[in-house]
């Protein structure tokens, strides 16, 4: 009895504070409080993975950071190609790395910046 009578409180409590009717890290509009970074060109090749994880950790960073991403001040952007070449270093084809792959190698060594290793038909 004890146990349900806590339950109610919490839950009593918790739904006394108002909550946002929507909420979202992204603006379409390019306001200052858009937290994820537009969409990037994949060119021919299809490492979706990769970009995907590349840009979780550069959304995770920019909200972090409290740096939103803007359209005049671009914030963090990460060497998708970093990842693709790597793929091919362990016998695999280029761009054959899953999102938790990426992430781990992410994790495990670091990534460098876009601008010292740019995707090729970016």
């Amino acid at each position: 009895m004890k146990f349900l009578l806590t339950f109610f409180f919490i839950v009593t409590v918790i739904n006394s504070y108002s909550q946002p009717t929507a909420f979202s890290w992204y603006n379409s509009n390019n306001s200052t409080q858009n937290y994820i970074s537009p969409a990037k060109d994949q060119g021919e090749q299809s490492p979706c993975h990769i970009f995907a994880a590349v840009a979780a950790v550069e959304a995770m960073s920019h909200i972090y950071y409290n740096k939103p991403f803007h359209h005049l001040n671009n914030g963090i952007d990460l060497a998708e190609r970093e990842i693709y070449s790597w793929c091919s270093g362990y016998g695999g084809p280029l761009g054959s790395a899953s999102i938790d792959e990426a992430l781990r190698y992410i994790d495990t060594t670091g990534i460098i910046n876009e601008s010292c290793f740019p995707y090729p038909n970016a």
